[in-house]
């Protein structure tokens, strides 16, 4: 098997917000997991509770247009 190797967006700890998030809450990096070459994942803190996303559904900057349209 040939060396496989992964360029994180982000790392462990930083601040990221889900794309999809009307309401732009901030959330830490906490795990990264890699199912094949072209798939991360990212498990994420936001307050008590964490759940697992897909690199594409986050941005490292708020989206302030999104929260001022809701």
């Amino acid at each position: 098997m040939g060396k496989l190797t992964v360029e994180f967006k982000h790392g462990f700890e930083d601040i990221v917000y889900l794309k999809t998030d009307i309401n732009q809450v901030p959330r830490m990096v906490l795990e990264m997991s890699i199912a094949s070459k072209n798939c991360v994942q990212y498990k994420l803190a936001e307050g008590d509770s964490a759940s697992w996303h897909y690199e594409i559904e986050l941005s490292s900057d708020k989206d302030i247009v999104l929260t001022s349209t809701h």
